[in-house]
């Protein structure tokens, strides 16, 4: 009975533990590099099957040259969409191979999490099309954007019109952020020297009916208040949630990663949870979180997958280009 071979590349992720408060073990830090299998070697007048199968959670792998792993739960080689543990490592012929026998892990025992990819709008038409929050309530916006200063609006998200729950990063070529709830509704913060071509996280809080109750995040931070205009009601959401523009008027030119949606105003202690100090981290299991797209991982071209319900992002106007080795 033949398991089936592995990958040529294999990746191996090297895992760092702590405690958390509650005395559990938590993946505090995690790094990856990749290590290829050799199907085929001799030593000798032996032959070592790099794909042998030794039952059905048991194989062996020969890697191509001499790492200092071991079998430590620190490190998982991951094939395919299989995870294995490291259960010996054996020095082969020369000392330049080492076979590894591998066991198959539940991907449930196993904390993975991989910011690898995001994806890069043109700043010209590209958008990414979801069915999620297409009515006004109250709701927080989280995500990392990358942008160059100078330019016109950068719309990064709507909801049917530019005047309709719409945000731009920067507006008319100043340095002010901008969220439009109605015509004659609006607020803008100060973001100058925070647009420059370096990643930020921005956290968006919008209160569904009162534009002073409206908070952008940076980084964690609350953004100081440029100005606000409260002359009307707030517009009916007339469509779903758009991501890279202000929805259709203004585009987002440049990358955006781990976009997510809250049905409630986070605070800013929950709002600095999810920055984490600046380490990107999984939103998969954080209160209220009704949308989750990780703009590339775990996803491929057209739709970007949502890791909470079932709004899929569909990629509008891109290609599989657009999603790019670059995250913060």
């Amino acid at each position: 009975m033949i398991f089936g071979k592995l990958d040529t590349r294999l990746t191996l992720y090297k895992q760092t533990f702590t405690s958390n408060s509650y005395g559990e073990r938590v993946v505090s830090a995690q790094s990856i590099a990749y290590i290829y299998a050799d199907f085929d070697y001799k030593s000798g007048g032996t032959k070592y099957e790099a794909d042998f199968l030794e039952n059905t959670e048991v194989i062996q792998a020969m890697i191509r040259y001499r790492t200092n792993i071991g079998a430590s739960n620190e490190y998982l080689l991951q094939n395919g969409s299989n995870y294995y543990s490291i259960k010996s490592v054996r020095e082969i012929g020369r000392k330049d191979y080492m076979m590894l026998t591998l066991e198959l892990k539940d991907v449930a025992d196993i904390n993975i999490f991989n910011n690898i990819y995001s994806l890069e709008f043109d700043g010209v038409d590209d958008q990414l099309l979801t069915n999620a929050n297409g009515t006004l309530a109250d709701t927080t916006y989280t995500f990392w954007a990358k942008a160059s200063a100078g330019g016109g609006g950068k719309g990064v998200l709507g909801h049917g019109s530019n005047t309709t729950g719409a945000f731009n990063l920067t507006w008319g070529g100043g340095t002010n952020a901008l969220l439009f709830m109605a015509s004659n509704v609006n607020r803008q913060w100060d973001l100058t020297g925070v647009v420059d071509g370096t990643w930020k996280h921005y956290a968006l809080v919008l209160d569904a009916s009162d534009i002073t109750e409206c908070k952008l995040y940076v980084n964690g931070s609350e953004a100081t208040v440029a100005s606000t205009t409260a002359n009307d009601t707030f517009n009916t959401w007339s469509t779903a949630l758009r991501i890279g523009t202000d929805t259709g008027t203004r585009f987002f030119p440049g990358n955006i990663d781990e976009f997510a949606w809250f049905n409630t105003k986070l605070t800013s202690t929950q709002i600095a949870s999810v920055y984490n100090s600046g380490t990107v981290k999984n939103l998969i299991n954080e209160d209220n979180i009704k949308g989750y797209w990780r703009m590339g991982d775990g996803s491929s071209f057209p739709i970007i997958i949502d890791q909470i319900g079932s709004n899929d992002g569909t990629m509008t106007n891109m290609s599989a280009n657009d999603i790019v080795i670059n995250t913060p």
